[in-house]
């Protein structure tokens, strides 16, 4: 991965106690963007990759380490901190069935948890769920002794709530919010106003992807060319690809005036759903 920067000069020189601080910690990079709530704007992104390969949790903490002592940027008072760790352990669930002391058991249904996990929820208004998932509790212990209070963040609640936000300016019958990870894909289905499925799939190739965007829709009754996509992640090697069966290909960016001019070079599907943490500011 290239080390990505941007930032406004005029950032530099204040205090990010009126900012939120939005992080993406990978097994591969460790990205964050800054948004100014005066501006209501974004001001700063930067993408870097850890210093050595990361093969566990253990490498991971030690890549997190380095990375926030060497930055600058992470040193800074926020007014919250918000992180996702993209990863397939998570279950949705309808709220009212939610009670925290069945958390834990919920998860396990369709997922083998680590001793080393710690368990968190986000909801999801648009659908009235919450969203059960795993994150490695040697990087929140690392992420909270270096700064401090943590809100967690699933990317499944944040594709569903693109999904939804996104519906109505689709003009097709159905729309697919698609995030591409290293080695799999989320898929969220919305389909005569309402959110029919949430499902990650292992995927190797973009052949894989349309053969399972193909299967769901024919599970649904979606008939060739009444249904977009609305992408963010890792695109760009399954772009050739899906465009020669999407013909309508959305992305979830936000409006110019969201970014200062510095980020716009920057603005790119693979940060998607790190500038729509902020969404879920408590």
């Amino acid at each position: 991965m290239t080390p990505i920067f941007a930032i406004s000069p005029q950032f530099e020189s204040c205090s990010g106690s009126h900012c939120y601080l939005c992080i993406v910690c990978t097994m591969e990079e460790f990205s964050f963007c800054i948004f100014d709530a005066q501006q209501q704007k974004y001001v700063a992104l930067k993408s870097l990759p850890y210093a050595k390969s990361v093969q566990d949790y253990n490498d991971l903490n030690k890549g997190v380490a380095a990375i926030i002592a060497e930055e600058p940027l992470l040193q800074l008072p926020y007014k919250e901190v918000l992180c996702m760790y993209p990863n397939r352990c998570c279950t949705l669930v309808p709220s009212q069935w939610a009670p925290p002391q069945l958390f834990k058991q919920q998860l396990e249904l369709n997922h083998v948890l680590s001793d080393l996990d710690e368990i968190n929820v986000c909801p999801i208004p648009s659908i009235d769920a919450e969203c059960l998932f795993a994150v490695p509790g040697p990087l929140s212990a690392k992420l909270f002794e270096k700064l401090g209070r943590v809100t967690y963040v699933h990317q499944s609640a944040l594709l569903v709530q693109n999904l939804m936000q996104w519906k109505d300016v689709c003009t097709s019958s159905a729309l697919f919010a698609v995030n591409i990870g290293q080695d799999y894909a989320d898929i969220a289905l919305c389909a005569q106003g309402q959110c029919k499925l949430y499902n990650t799939f292992t995927i190797r190739s973009a052949n894989d992807l349309v053969y399972f965007l193909m299967l769901i829709a024919q599970q649904y009754k979606i008939e060739n060319g009444q249904s977009s996509l609305l992408l963010s992640g890792n695109v760009d090697a399954y772009m050739p690809t899906l465009s020669q069966f999407f013909a309508d290909i959305l992305h979830t960016k936000l409006s110019p005036e969201y970014y200062v001019d510095e980020l716009h070079k920057c603005l790119h599907p693979r940060f998607d759903l790190l500038f729509s943490l902020v969404q879920c500011v408590s």
